[in-house]
């Protein structure tokens, strides 16, 4: 389970990546209107993130801390168990 959450965080920061330099490149074609039409998953990425690309950065800042936060929680018991068996 904590693999595939690690995964999970992992590609959603690499499609968040992505998105962002897809939105900050301008386009090349001549007509944009077309393109939103063939690529819908862009279309609706460069809508959300122009209308709130502060709230989504703090929405991966705050998965980043949880992901950190569920990890500290996951080890933390292996480690004292290691410390008081003096491992």
């Amino acid at each position: 389970m904590f693999i595939f959450l690690s995964y999970l965080f992992f590609s959603f920061c690499a499609i968040f990546l992505c998105v962002c330099v897809c939105v900050s490149t301008p386009s090349s074609r001549a007509n944009a209107a077309v393109a939103l039409l063939f690529l819908p998953m862009k279309a609706a990425a460069c809508v959300v993130w122009r209308k709130s690309r502060v709230r989504v950065a703090q929405c991966v800042a705050a998965l980043f801390a949880l992901y950190f936060l569920i990890s500290f929680i996951y080890s933390l018991p292996g480690y004292t168990v290691k410390r008081m068996l003096g491992a």
